[in-house]
């Protein structure tokens, strides 16, 4: 089944992204040009001092770079002031190094699809087996004892393209992790359930997909850069201090705030990942859902883990997981 997938008004910069209020600012005004003759004297004074003439374009250009960081500077103040009271985004902080590395290892990892022949991958579907029924045998890698987990048909496989073999591990290990949610959402024991449920695991699969997506987790280092550009933050974020931990430019108020996550949370993804799943099987008794709605569902709780994340994101300290779900009415 298919998975589908903030503030002051900012100057656009050539690649089309808002610039900040610092980068508006630093604009110096224009002023009408002086004419000049051939021995550097303005027309008119003929008599000038040529050197004393040379120095004041040298004065007037410091005056102007001092004004302009004096300005930027009370850009930033008032924009961190408006941020601490939800009132507009923060400036963006350069990655870390161990935010780069951590966003690249979950990019690398998002573009490994599941392969139902790889002995690893294999393995790793049998131990969520394990984990959701841990007093029963497996009869098979295909047979229908996988559906009573969510899967849609006898052979989960088929259910793994949109998230690939992140999803699997997704599931793994929020059935280790956080056993206990997953089992009351494995066996819909919250609320009055719908007579066509949506199907668990499958599920999984999209939440994981809705996540790689909101995050911008996709690789688009390889796709051709503008000799032009001259966005400091992009530089920062795909330079790193080395080639293994370059990673995307992040483009969205929630990208930016799950990337500040992970500064302090090696599992923000995984964390997020149980979040997002039980926002949605809320939203799903909240709608009185069936399995024709879960699209409508998916969009509706992808909103609202989107909105959470940014709101979390204007924080002075960068959040954390435990607000988000706060944000979200979550325990």
């Amino acid at each position: 089944m298919p998975g589908d997938g903030g503030a002051l008004r900012n100057r656009r910069t050539p690649d089309g992204s808002a610039g900040s209020d610092a980068e508006t600012l630093t604009e110096p005004l224009l002023e009408p040009p002086v004419a000049r003759t051939s021995y550097g004297a303005t027309d008119g004074d003929g008599d000038g001092d040529g050197d004393d003439d040379a120095s004041a374009p040298s004065t007037s250009a410091a005056k102007k770079r001092t004004t302009s960081s004096i300005l930027s500077a009370i850009a930033a103040w008032f924009q961190n002031l408006f941020a601490s009271i939800g009132l507009c985004s923060r400036r963006r902080k350069p990655l870390t190094k161990t935010q780069r590395e951590r966003l690249r290892a979950l990019i690398d990892r998002a573009a490994i699809p599941y392969d139902a022949t790889n002995v690893a991958h294999a393995e790793s579907l049998r131990d969520l087996w394990k984990v959701a029924f841990p007093m029963r045998d497996l009869p098979g890698m295909k047979c229908e004892e996988w559906k009573e987990m969510g899967w849609q048909g006898v052979d989960p496989a088929t259910d793994f393209r949109a998230g690939g073999l992140l999803s699997l591990q997704n599931l793994v290990w929020f059935a280790k992790k956080q056993n206990k949610v997953f089992k009351r959402l494995m066996r819909k024991t919250d609320g009055a359930r719908s007579d066509w449920e949506y199907p668990f695991a499958a599920c999984g699969v999209n939440v994981t997909h809705a996540l790689v997506e909101l995050l911008q987790l996709r690789d688009d280092t390889k796709k051709t850069k503008t000799s032009s550009s001259s966005n400091a933050e992009e530089e920062e974020d795909a330079a790193g201090d080395d080639a293994s931990s370059s990673v995307p430019k992040r483009t969205t108020a929630a990208a930016a705030a799950f990337a500040e996550l992970l500064a302090t949370d090696p599992d923000a993804f995984e964390n997020v990942y149980v979040t997002f799943f039980e926002t949605l099987d809320a939203e799903w008794l909240s709608q009185e859902a069936t399995y024709m709605e879960f699209n409508v569902v998916m969009k509706a709780t992808t909103k609202k883990v989107k909105a959470a994340l940014e709101k979390v994101g204007r924080r002075r300290d960068g959040g954390s997981v435990a607000r988000v779900r706060q944000k979200l009415g979550l325990q």
